[in-house]
């Protein structure tokens, strides 16, 4: 399985909805493992609570500049049934379809299990004038965005 590798900037911006826009995720749950993000608006916590229905998701990271210093965010399809993903293993055999890491503030890795999924996040990195490059999911060791 390949993911994407990229760096946002180092600032206040909506870049979670900008990667993320326009994707197909009806009935998705976004689960928000660990993160350390802050609102623009308040410098509070981004993340109030550790799961969301996909409206609530989109809702929250479009309206909403954020600083992001890390984050795991994992999207289910329906109820979240896997609890723990900590390995690239892990991941493959659960039922995740998305994991999204940032780490240290610049860097993103986004692991899909969708064709679709990649594709569109492809698109929304070339409209954001992103270069990436492809990462074979198992040169990581731990998936999440604290460390690898």
């Amino acid at each position: 399985m390949i993911g994407l590798e990229f760096e946002i900037e180092n600032k206040f911006d909506n870049y979670l909805y900008k990667i993320l826009k326009n994707i197909s995720t009806d009935n998705y749950v976004w689960k928000i493992i660990d993160d350390d993000a802050f609102c623009e608006k308040n410098m509070g916590f981004l993340f109030e609570k550790d799961e969301y229905n996909n409206d609530e998701f989109f809702e929250l990271i479009k309206n909403i500049k954020s600083y992001i210093i890390f984050c795991t965010i994992l999207l289910y399809k329906g109820n979240v049934k896997s609890l723990k993903i900590e390995t690239p293993e892990d991941f493959i055999n659960s039922d995740c379809e998305l994991i999204l890491l940032i780490t240290d503030n610049i860097f993103v890795e986004i692991y899909c299990k969708s064709e679709e999924l990649e594709k569109q996040i492809r698109h929304n990195l070339f409209e954001m004038n992103i270069d990436f490059k492809e990462k074979n999911i198992f040169c990581r060791k731990k998936m999440n965005g604290r460390y690898d």
